[in-house]
């Protein structure tokens, strides 16, 4: 059987780009990348449902996220597999643990919004492809029940666009299968940051900040039960899937700790959150 786990953080943005070409005197016409820009939406998380544009086009997507409930939450876009459907996507994604339909999963997972904690906000871009998707969070609420399977999980359309570039990022940080490389220099204020996935699974960038008396460890033992409350707080990021790029921007405070963590679950191994495996930047102060 296959076992589908919460996805922490991770994970969605969508950012679309159109294109537009106009012929000159000469007959020449302009080209799409100098007139495209990236598609803007802007997604709402709350208890138990997402306020998303139904349809939007795709290519490049810059997200604006907001976890408005009281629960953390996750905006993470599953791309239905083909010869599947949204409906066999919702169902396994809405299944408790261990008893989703057997073989493999009837979707990619693609991008989105890692976790923010109630309150929490981010803004993310990324590429995503044209096809129907589920937009979902998956985290258990106090009663065990997943956020997915009380409803978290709504069908969205994504029409063709183009491909920009990314916002610019002040430094990249890549993940591989399973580390992340060190975060660049970042100041208090606003940074973006871009993350490049050369691993082979979903990867993303979750910022946490630490209170006073936690570390990096604490978080780590923590992610192996994912029991309690968190020995840090989640503040959204990126991510993204295998071989592609997406950037987030944070607002980064004077005097607090940080690092960049991926949470995901190893869903070609063991299903354990990828930074109970090491994958996680050193904390920095800013």
């Amino acid at each position: 059987m296959r076992k589908i786990k919460i996805l922490l953080a991770s994970g969605l943005l969508l950012f679309a780009a159109t294109a537009c070409g106009d012929d000159d005197d000469n007959g020449d016409v302009a080209g799409d990348a100098d007139a495209a820009t990236a598609t803007k939406i802007d997604v709402t998380a709350s208890e138990y449902a997402f306020d998303v544009p139904a349809t939007f086009e795709g290519g490049t997507v810059e997200m604006s996220y907001t976890n408005a409930g009281k629960e953390p939450h996750f905006a993470a876009f599953a791309k239905v597999a083909d010869g599947k459907t949204y409906a066999d996507v919702k169902a396994a994604l809405s299944a408790a643990p261990g008893t989703a339909p057997a073989g493999p999963p009837p979707f990619t997972e693609w991008a989105g919004a890692p976790t923010a904690d109630p309150g929490g906000a981010g803004k993310m871009a990324f590429d995503l492809p044209e096809g129907t998707y589920a937009l979902f969070c998956s985290i258990p609420s106090p009663d065990g029940q997943s956020h997915a399977a009380k409803g978290m999980v709504t069908e969205v359309t994504v029409t063709s666009g183009t491909p920009v570039d990314l916002p610019e990022a002040v430094g990249t940080i890549t993940g591989t299968d399973f580390a992340l490389t060190a975060a660049p220099d970042l100041k208090a204020g606003s940074n973006v940051v871009q993350l490049r996935n050369d691993g082979k699974q979903l990867h993303e960038l979750n910022l946490v900040e630490f209170p006073a008396g936690k570390t990096l460890a604490d978080l780590t033992e923590w992610a192996k039960g994912q029991a309690g409350p968190p020995p840090a707080s989640f503040q959204s990021g990126v991510a993204v899937a295998p071989g592609e790029d997406g950037t987030t921007e944070v607002d980064l405070k004077e005097g607090s700790t940080y690092a960049f963590v991926c949470l995901i679950p190893d869903t070609l191994g063991d299903f354990a959150a990828h930074l109970t495996k090491g994958m996680a930047t050193s904390t920095f102060t800013i």
